[in-house]
């Protein structure tokens, strides 16, 4: 299966080139202040990203693209916690359980040390839309 980048930026070794390019180079966000007239963050200043987004934007639509590749090398450890919304009739706690529990049994205990079980919830007025679950009797976080 191929790489599709677009708009269609393609580094020598094959891969697609993150970001944004003017005139042959990267447009990233030189810091925190500024972020118009420029295109994202590279990978190793997310936590700017955050910040300019949560002054600038708060409230409105984000998105993160990940580098799967990244991911799989860190794999299981990149994995801090198994997520689910607070409604949602599709993605429920007990699926989310399952899964985690699935988790922890294909990565053994360090696995279930390090990772999370946690609710989604937009709605939430404060600046926390995760919470730890209340318990359950024999669900996965007791």
């Amino acid at each position: 299966m191929g790489k599709l980048c677009v708009p269609p930026r393609v580094d020598p070794e094959g891969g697609c080139v993150p970001g944004c390019y003017s005139d042959g180079q990267p447009n990233w966000c030189p810091d925190e202040s500024r972020w118009w007239h420029c295109n994202g963050y590279p990978r190793d200043r997310l936590d700017q990203m955050l910040r300019v987004h949560e002054v600038q934007n708060p409230g409105h639509y984000n998105e993160i693209v990940l580098d799967v590749q990244e991911l799989v090398k860190s794999w299981p450890m990149g994995v801090e916690a198994i997520v689910f919304p607070r409604s949602s009739a599709q993605y429920t706690r007990p699926e989310a359980e399952r899964l985690l529990s699935s988790f922890v049994e294909a990565y053994g205990p360090a696995a279930a040390a390090r990772t999370a079980l946690l609710q989604l919830d937009l709605s939430n007025e404060n600046d926390d839309p995760f919470s730890v679950p209340s318990e359950v009797p024999g669900s996965v976080v007791d």
